[in-house]
């Protein structure tokens, strides 16, 4: 049996379970793959842990590297059984295979024959096809008697049928290894090497593992060049560096990358080799017919080229979809940059067709994705390294208005496929093109340039830069209303129409979603005339829907639920008649999450439920960990915890295995660390914040996410101090501060809806846990002062106690039936919210006094704020009180009125004050009824 691998053996789980279930069946197993992909050390593997569970009693390891036949392998295996002795002839192979028979009955081996690609025709060691006959023969007679056999080879051309995939044998292809297993491998070897790890950014690490298509042996031999050169430079210059990816200290093919290149493609005649410069254009691979294409190698040759790579186990031929017609051309993931080690530049006019065939294959995909998304998606994925190549070379020639088109439609892709970091590093490419342009080319609005301050707006959006953005799409706005109308970009153009999308979606998340309803109105308008013009065009059709959709979403936010019901049911049926499958998934979830908002969690479930149902069959897993996370949180608010943590984990694999490490995922692990607190399992809340922490620390995340991780830390350490093991607990008060004040010192940088009362509160339970008395009052006053500064609280308050405020007000100013009722429901009030300490400070109030820090000195923050609102409104009432008589007997005066005049007015004013008092509590009665009635529908 070999050594085991020089940096172990991780991951191939799910390959480890197949093997063993097709041994189990007594079939022979192929292990086929690229070189230095793992297949010897699979056999290793699946022999060393089936012998240590009792499955084999023992292994027999067989190479064939340097050759062998049937009589090699009896000589093996007799000496292994110990039967070798004058009666056993291994040149006898009917005699040997009747002693084997012998000496397996009733122990079960296994036999693995490793490294088989040598004596076929093509290898390094040849043997005659009778001779190889003679070895399937006989491996196939050893696993009727009961052995387990595996055969490893680069090429599984051994012409017998009996070895292709059926009833007596079955094929296990060994791919890259799994993103995380690779990831593992990765950090072990950094560990052995002694390199640091934070010279080795996880972004870029993932991004060089995911170039080495996760192939073992080339991450074990190109981290090590981290020793002396940065990652960036290895991704950059990785063909150059290609023959000193070696390792002196192993033996064999697989010493180097280049070496095990090389041996591959000795198996090539040297015509088949003329033709390989022709493939050094692609990334990783082709679907067929556009490598074809691009390439015009005649078809009898290519036949002919294609079978000699597969063979030599540097092409895999994968099927992408029932619906592509064509197949995907998996390539060795050196192969490649092994064949541009070895070209001075590319053939010109190979390159012209390849730049020409991708963007027209961007635009023809994008089209087509509405419709088809499945095929397109699985095309897609696997032609992006092209497409993306493309984009680069169009960037190089200064063709700037096809790289734009170009990289507006594989914007879309990126996004669907959660690739948001390689999407921004793709804006960012884009947009220092178009500035160097820009010195050139002088000012004017061209749609290039609409795009880039486009593309630089939406992504001020996405980071939470909202002023920035509304100033962007302000100027854009701007400058396209002042073109003339037959302008391509002028009033009514489609940029006019999107422009006006994003500057109402920048006004909403600003919080003014009356504005924005205004510039959606103005966007529909613009689409609705477009569609007049232009009534084929699906792409107007198509943008009206989704205009609909988010203006259903600005409607959502002002609570005019049953209109933004008719604006998603609205888009949902242009999707439907588009069969757009992905926007109808979309149109689903908002339907879902509107649902929500009131509170009809039957409906919000359905709606949800058939949303993930799409996006599952559409392969998105981006929306599918985001609707499962959704689904999480409705049935939080519920408190179904077990359903929660469910949806919750469900969505977390998703995002961990198949995104990568996310600030999404961080987010997901908060939630489950809320439930886990919710369920009183403190000490696993923790793991999860922590984890979710680790993520945050990798991956570029949200600062105000970071801030709430922080929060939710502290606070899970000042709930276990305040539990059951609370002695234990309060050692690590110290530490809970810590993490509040980091929080807090981000917080204070943010926008005040951050919440920033909440880590002031916290800051006070730690204080009070410490015995830190004047500290905690000072954070206590500072939580009510930041919680009373932020508008979007008063209007809460307001909007939740505004009858009671007008009472609280009249009954102040001596409306004593008011003030009866007031002091009735003031208990009721505190009990309804422990903790709410109300009653006393309003009768303060009621006994004059005015002074809002000491009628606030104790009460919580709400409580607090009610009592600021009560304080303000009083003030405000008593300042036009006096102001109001004053001025109007002052005017009576002077106009000479008869005696007693002002006496009778300044009464009169007093009675009119008392009805607007009365009249101030009825309209806000009312409103808050309406308001009521606008969510339940209308009524007659």
């Amino acid at each position: 049996m070999p050594d085991e691998p020089r940096y172990g053996f991780g991951g191939r789980s799910r390959e480890l379970l197949q093997l063993e279930r097709w041994l189990l069946q007594r079939r022979v197993v192929v292990v086929h793959g690229f070189g230095g992909i793992g297949k010897s050390a699979l056999a290793r593997e699946a022999a060393d842990w089936l012998t240590r569970t009792g499955f084999y009693a023992g292994a027999c390891f067989v190479s064939f590297e340097h050759g062998g036949d049937a009589c090699m392998l009896l000589s093996i295996l007799g000496t292994y059984l110990a039967i070798y002795d004058g009666r056993y002839n291994p040149y006898d192979i009917t005699g040997a295979l009747d002693r084997l028979k012998a000496a397996l009955d009733g122990r079960r081996i296994l036999i693995i024959a490793d490294n088989l690609e040598s004596i076929l025709t093509d290898g390094e060691a040849p043997v005659e096809p009778g001779a190889r006959s003679q070895l399937w023969d006989m491996l196939l007679e050893l696993a009727k008697m009961g052995a387990g056999v595996v055969l490893t080879s680069r090429d599984t051309a051994f012409g017998d049928p009996r070895l292709a995939q059926g009833e007596a044998a079955k094929s296990l292809l060994l791919k890259g290894l799994h993103l995380e297993d690779a990831y593992l491998l990765a950090v072990h070897l950094l560990n052995r090497l002694g390199i640091d790890r934070q010279y080795v950014p996880y972004a870029q690490l993932r991004d060089l593992l995911a170039q080495l298509d996760h192939h073992p042996l080339a991450i074990q031999l190109v981290l090590p060049m981290l020793r002396t050169l940065p990652i960036h430079s290895i991704q950059q210059e990785f063909a150059a560096l290609l023959p000193q990816f070696a390792d002196d200290t192993l033996m064999g093919r697989n010493r180097s990358l280049s070496g095990s290149l090389a041996y591959s493609l000795q198996r090539l005649s040297a015509e088949q080799r003329a033709y390989l410069p022709l493939l050094a254009i692609f990334e990783g691979g082709a679907l067929e017919g556009n490598l074809l294409t691009v390439t015009e190698i005649p078809a009898d040759e290519w036949n002919s080229l294609r079978q000699a790579l597969r063979r030599a186990a540097l092409l895999i031929v994968e099927r992408v979809h029932a619906k592509v017609g064509t197949p995907y051309l998996h390539f060795h993931p050196v192969f490649v940059p092994y064949l541009r080690s070895q070209l001075p530049c590319y053939d010109e006019a190979v390159r012209t067709r390849y730049v020409q065939r991708y963007h027209l294959l961007a635009r023809v995909l994008y089209d087509e994705d509405a419709v088809n998304p499945q095929p397109v998606r699985a095309s897609i994925r696997r032609e992006l390294p092209n497409l993306r190549q493309v984009l680069l070379l169009l960037l190089e020639a200064g063709d700037l208005d096809a790289a734009t088109d170009m990289a507006e439609r594989l914007t879309k892709f990126l996004l669907l496929f959660g690739m948001e970091r390689a999407c921004a590093a793709m804006q960012h490419q884009l947009e220092q093109a178009m500035l160097a342009s820009d010195t050139q080319d002088g000012a004017g609005l061209t749609r290039t340039r609409w795009v880039r301050q486009a593309s630089l707006g939406e992504d001020e959006l996405e980071r939470g830069d909202v002023p920035a953005a509304s100033e962007r799409f302000s100027t854009l706005l701007a400058l396209i209303e002042t073109l003339p109308e037959e302008a391509p970009l002028g009033r009514g153009s489609y940029e006019h129409g999107l422009t006006l999308r994003w500057l109402a979606r920048c006004l909403n998340a600003d919080g003014q979603a009356a504005a924005a309803k205004v510039r959606m109105q103005q966007a529909l308008d613009v689409v609705t005339e477009l569609r007049k013009q232009f009534p084929e065009d699906r792409d107007y059709f198509s943008l009206h829907g989704r205009l609909k959709a988010e203006l259903g979403d600005i409607l959502a936010v002002q609570s005019q639920y049953p209109q933004a019901q008719a604006a998603y049911e609205e888009a949902l049926d242009t999707a439907r008649q588009l069969e757009d499958q992905r926007s109808q998934a979309l149109d689903l979830g908002r339907l879902g999450a509107l649902a929500l908002l009131q509170e009809d969690y039957q409906e919000a479930h359905a709606r949800y439920t058939e949303a993930l149902d799409r996006f599952r069959d559409q392969k998105e897993p981006a929306m599918e960990a985001t609707l499962l996370h959704e689904l999480g949180r409705m049935a939080e608010e519920q408190e179904q915890w077990e359903e929660a943590e469910h949806y919750y984990r469900a969505s977390l694999q998703i995002r961990e295995q198949r995104l990568g490490e996310t600030s999404e995922a961080a987010d997901t692990c908060n939630q489950l660390a809320l439930v886990a607190e919710g369920t009183g399992r403190l000490e696993e809340a923790e793991s999860w914040l922590r984890h979710a922490l680790e993520i945050a620390r990798r991956v570029t995340v949200d600062r105000s996410l970071y801030a709430t991780l922080l929060n939710n830390l502290t606070g899970v350490l000042v709930h276990a101090a305040q539990g059951e093991h609370a002695q234990a607990a309060r050692a690590r008060l110290p530490e809970a501060r810590g993490y509040a004040e980091q929080a807090l010192a981000i917080r204070e940088t943010l926008d005040a809806s951050e919440e920033i009362w909440k880590t002031l509160w916290l800051l006070a339970s730690v204080a009070e846990l410490e015995g830190r008395t004047e500290d905690a009052r000072a954070h206590h006053r500072r939580e009510r002062e930041t919680f009373a500064a932020f508008e979007g609280n008063r209007l809460m308050i307001d909007h939740q106690f505004g009858p009671l405020i007008a009472d609280i007000v009249a009954a102040a100013l001596g409306d004593r039936r008011t003030r009866k009722a007031v002091e009735t429901s003031l208990p009721l009030l505190e009990a309804e919210a422990p903790g709410r300490r109300t009653a006393a400070a309003i009768r303060r109030i009621w006994k004059g006094e005015r002074d809002v820090s000491l009628l606030v000195e104790d009460p919580d923050r709400e409580s607090a704020l009610l009592i600021q609102r009560v304080v303000d409104t009083l003030t405000d009432m008593e300042a036009a009180k006096r102001k109001a008589p004053h001025r109007l007997i002052s005017l009576v005066e002077a106009k000479n009125a008869p005696a007693g005049w002002s006496e009778r007015l300044a009464s009169l004013i007093g009675l009119l004050t008392r009805g607007l008092h009365r009249l101030l509590r009825l309209v806000r009665h009312v409103k808050i009824e309406a308001e009521g009635e606008t969510q339940r529908g209308p009524t007659a």
